[in-house]
């Protein structure tokens, strides 16, 4: 009996990680390769930190060699990929299916030598408490070009960005560092006495390479004469690549071509991460529960403005959501109702009878 034959769940992976080995097709219907382009790599990593890269052709010339590299990582490294292979292929893995993309093949070997073997479209988001497998692995072997598990390699990625801008007043200007090694945002905003710091930190990684693979910073500017007008300076670095500067008038024609698509990404992560607690009236401005009090909601009928109230067994339900509540005599109807209100009461304070007051059902849909 081989070790593929043991008695084991070949479609999750159980045991300790020991190898890795991962192909990655790039070959689609609607991707025609060009002369000597790269479309099929092999990867292999094992829990000593060997690394075994091969790169093959659709079509190669002559001259054609695969590229080859072999080399070693950190065991730090190696924690990093392992841990995060082992828990998305134990139970996270669901198998994918699209057509006209290529595909990637997985082995995972664990100590006992048991082979567990997965597929997936060469388009595969993995990720892993917040983080992506494909770039993962990117990072920790310092190969930006690799298909993984999502296709999309990219020749570098960018380290850091940092923006500073004078604004027309003399008293007003704003920083902005984006920075991979610390994975951190910050935003400085200086008008005369006023100074306001606003920091991130987490997510900053993924929102680079998104930008790196995406975005193409231009070195074209429309640049007119100059102004008295907000003046700014950017600088880009990148992994490998020289850095980019870019400077001049703070306006369409004086920034970057893909400078928008930068700040929608920026202004999407502030907004995700917002103020704070402190500063949202839903949070400061509604009572918490105590162990003792009641849920109760108020409810209304279509169009009617009455409100009935009915008991709440669930925390989560808010204002605006609709509900399934018990209706007639005996309760041998249920209907769909709006809640406009939800309080809190103890037994002293209820706004009816306990006994005489009905059960919410669950949440429902308008059109339950």
């Amino acid at each position: 009996m081989n070790n593929q034959e043991k008695n084991h769940d070949p479609y999750l992976f159980q045991g300790t990680l020991k190898k890795i080995r991962l192909i990655s097709d790039n070959l689609s219907f609607w991707h025609i390769p060009k002369m000597d382009e790269e479309t099929e790599q092999h990867l292999t990593i094992n829990h000593k930190g060997q690394v075994w890269f091969s790169g093959f052709c659709f079509m190669k010339s002559d001259e054609f060699k695969p590229r080859k590299k072999i080399f070693r990582i950190e065991p730090e490294a190696v924690q990093k990929i392992f841990d995060a292979f082992s828990a998305y292929f134990s139970g996270l893995y669901t198998q994918d299916f699209a057509t006209d993309v290529g595909h990637w093949k997985l082995e995972l070997t664990n100590t006992e030598n048991q082979t567990y073997q997965f597929v997936g479209p060469l388009c595969t988001s993995c990720r892993v408490n917040g983080a992506d497998l494909s770039d993962l692995v990117r990072e920790q072997l310092e190969m930006f070009d690799l298909f993984v598990f999502d296709g999309e390699s990219t020749d570098d990625v960018i380290d850091k960005i940092a923006l500073q801008v004078q604004l027309d007043r003399e008293d007003h200007s704003e920083k902005l560092v984006l920075d991979r090694q610390t994975d951190t945002l910050v935003y400085v905003r200086e008008k005369g006495k006023a100074l306001c710091n606003y920091l991130i930190k987490g997510g900053i990684a993924g929102l680079l390479n998104k930008l790196s693979k995406e975005t193409r910073f231009s070195e074209e500017t429309d640049q007119e004469e100059e102004t008295e007008s907000s003046q700014y300076l950017m600088t880009i670095d990148y992994h490998f690549g020289a850095s980019q500067t870019f400077k001049g008038i703070f306006d369409s024609k004086g920034l970057p071509k893909d400078f928008a698509c930068l700040m929608n990404d920026v202004h999407e992560l502030m907004q995700e991460n917002g103020l704070g607690s402190i500063f949202d009236p839903k949070i400061y401005g509604k009572a918490q529960r105590r162990p003792s009090e009641y849920i109760i909601c108020s409810v209304v009928f279509g169009k009617d403005k009455k409100r009935y109230y009915y008991l709440c067994g669930d925390e989560s339900v808010e204002i605006g959501d609709h509900v399934l509540v018990p209706v007639g005599i005996e309760d041998e109807h249920a209907a769909a109702v709006k809640v406009v209100n939800v309080e809190y009461f103890d037994a002293e304070h209820l706004p009816m009878p306990l006994d005489q007051m009905k059960w919410i059902i669950r949440r429902c849909k308008t059109s339950e």
